[in-house]
């Protein structure tokens, strides 16, 4: 049995469409934001790249303590320790328009200010995760 769509397209001489195979256009996923926003965190500076590069170099010294006063105020599950450490971290990796560690130490400082622990361990393992990638970002700048 042929179907009505078969015959009219036959009786007009057109062939049946062919099923779209592997043809969808695939739209590219958004680029992920850059770990450190170096023309953002430049524009901030005023484009002084000695200045820049001092931050930076202040940064990565520093920021194996802050890492480590967050660590031990989650460890201890002290709320005001937490949100002190985390918002000193924050301020330091905004200052490199650093999108996803902000936003991650925003989110363990938050944690404390609220006294919602629970979540604290995997937020914390979320930034130390974003700290590790700002490290080599920031090195490479001063290089």
């Amino acid at each position: 049995m042929i179907a009505i769509g078969d015959w009219g397209a036959r009786c007009v001489g057109l062939e049946r469409p062919r099923p779209l195979r592997n043809s969808v256009t695939r739209i590219p996923e958004p680029a992920a934001p850059p770990v450190v926003d170096v023309d953002a965190f430049l524009a901030r500076v005023q484009g002084d790249t000695g200045l820049a590069s001092g931050m930076a170099a202040l940064f990565l010294l520093e920021c194996p303590q802050q890492l480590a006063d967050v660590r031990a105020a989650v460890t201890a599950r002290d709320r005001g320790a937490i949100e002190r450490s985390a918002h000193r971290l924050k301020g330091s990796v905004a200052n490199f328009s650093a999108a996803a560690a902000t936003a991650a130490a925003a989110h363990v400082e938050l944690l404390g200010r609220t006294g919602d622990l629970a979540p604290s361990d995997e937020a914390l393992r979320t930034l130390e995760v974003e700290i590790e990638r700002i490290i080599p970002a920031l090195r490479e700048f001063i290089a």
